[in-house]
């Protein structure tokens, strides 16, 4: 019914200059009766004029799209993990993206998690004295890093337990010597998901730093897994 209505007004609207009398519409010259048949064909007219508008045109450009792995590999060009990154000064238990212990190869396992990139460190417990010791790795990066982002937790598999047996640990991040970032002190139980820090862009190098309490058997073995380095908007 409203349907109806609208398109009486709009075959009004097209009769300009018209007047209405009774069930006709009158001009000086001539009468024009509105039927059925004329709001019918009006009514197919304006189907057909929305179709042809929301129809696409063939012979239009389409537009431009981007596949998944396209997208997975920009994405992926926007950082790169810590192992493809120079170390410029190293410590003898700092393991890449493995651990490298007892001539095996065994992959970092972080609270039910495996990880084929980051890090694994520990302080040999033989080398701390007074139960707390450290050791400290450094990376050039040579300004070409904004943000750093990792998970930190306690490898499972080794040296894993109640502090009392296996300790505390934190971890320090410096940027250029500047401090930036400290974890607190945390046991084998405590895990960090995806944690974001930025160095500045003008960052030239990266320093962690291990910190651990020995307890009365070992010291944990910590991992940063998933450990990357965000690209500058000029390196990108």
């Amino acid at each position: 019914m409203f349907r109806r209505i609208f398109l009486f007004i709009i075959i009004v609207v097209m009769l300009a200059g018209c007047t209405f009398n009774s069930d006709t519409i009158s001009t000086s010259s001539e009468t024009f009766s509105v039927s059925d048949d004329d709001i019918e064909r009006v009514s197919k007219t304006i189907d057909e004029l929305q179709e042809s508008s929301s129809s696409p045109d063939a012979n239009a450009s389409p537009e431009p799209t981007i596949g998944v792995q396209e997208l997975e590999e920009l994405i992926e060009d926007r950082y790169v993990y810590i192992g493809d990154v120079p170390i410029s000064t190293d410590c003898n238990t700092l393991h890449i993206d493995h651990w490298s212990l007892n001539g095996t190869m065994d992959p970092f396992l972080m609270n039910g998690t495996v990880y084929e990139n980051g890090i694994g460190i520990f302080v040999p417990t033989i080398s701390i004295s007074s139960r707390r010791g450290f050791v400290s790795a450094t990376w050039s990066l040579d300004k070409k890093y904004q943000k750093i982002s990792f998970d930190m937790g306690c490898e499972e598999t080794i040296s894993y337990g109640d502090k009392e047996m296996f300790g505390i640990y934190k971890i320090e991040i410096f940027a250029d010597d500047l401090f930036i970032w400290d974890s607190g002190y945390h046991d084998y139980e405590y895990v960090i998901e995806q944690e974001e820090i930025v160095i500045g862009e003008e960052c030239e190098q990266l320093t962690i730093v291990l910190i651990q309490i020995k307890g009365n058997n070992n010291t944990l073995k910590v991992v940063l897994g998933n450990f990357k380095l965000y690209k500058n908007s000029d390196n990108q």
